[in-house]
């Protein structure tokens, strides 16, 4: 059984053409608003993965310790920011 792949055998990928969006402006005020919903988002996203991994992290499974560990890192980096943009807010 020969386990080397033939490449000219394989067809060249097809791209899809993207249509041009107009461009929209949005004000400052609804961008922050915006960020500040994704990074508030993300952040839970990473507190409900880290839930997920206690358990078999206190199990010994060292694969889930180190998924905790870098969930431990971006969550911070996350809070991080959020507390920059709620104090951006909260000043006058």
């Amino acid at each position: 059984m020969d386990l080397t792949m033939n490449l000219s055998i394989r067809k060249p990928e097809q791209r899809i053409k993207q249509q041009s969006q107009p461009y929209v402006l949005i004000p400052p005020a609804v961008q922050q608003r915006v960020m500040q919903q994704t990074n508030y988002v993300q952040l839970l996203n990473v507190i409900e993965e880290m839930g997920k991994d206690t358990k078999p992290t206190y199990a010994g499974n060292t694969n889930s310790a180190e998924r905790l560990r870098r969930a431990i890192a971006s969550a911070r980096v996350l809070v991080r920011e959020c507390q920059l943009e709620c104090d951006r807010d909260s000043r006058p």
